[in-house]
């Protein structure tokens, strides 16, 4: 019950700011630019998001956005990023490998 509750007021906050749940999985949402075109997405798990865009500025912008929303959050950015036991390396530009070393380490 709480976390649909969360879910919901979340949902809220991302539609007001013109993010669409993906129709195939609601945990992802999608927000493009309408002046550049650019896609800023965001993957959900519970109060954990990751979110991805192209273009800086877009990403400041929801940044700004949710620290009004929201009195604290955690921001970790960087060329690697650890999130639910994956590590996102993104140092090719336009790639991204996702690799899961520290959570087969755990379960062996």
């Amino acid at each position: 019950e709480a976390a649909h509750l969360w879910y919901n007021m979340l949902r809220k906050i991302l539609e007001r700011y013109g993010f669409i749940a993906n129709e195939v999985e609601p945990c992802v949402f999608n927000r493009t630019n309408k002046d550049t075109g650019v896609q800023l997405t965001i993957a959900l798990h519970v109060d954990d998001l990751l979110v991805t865009c192209a273009c800086r500025k877009d990403l400041d912008r929801f940044l700004a956005y949710m620290k009004r929303e929201f009195s604290a959050i955690t921001v970790h950015e960087g060329k690697k990023l650890s999130y639910l036991g994956m590590l996102f390396d993104f140092n090719v530009d336009g790639e991204v490998s996702v690799t899961m070393e520290k959570c087969v380490e755990d379960v062996i």
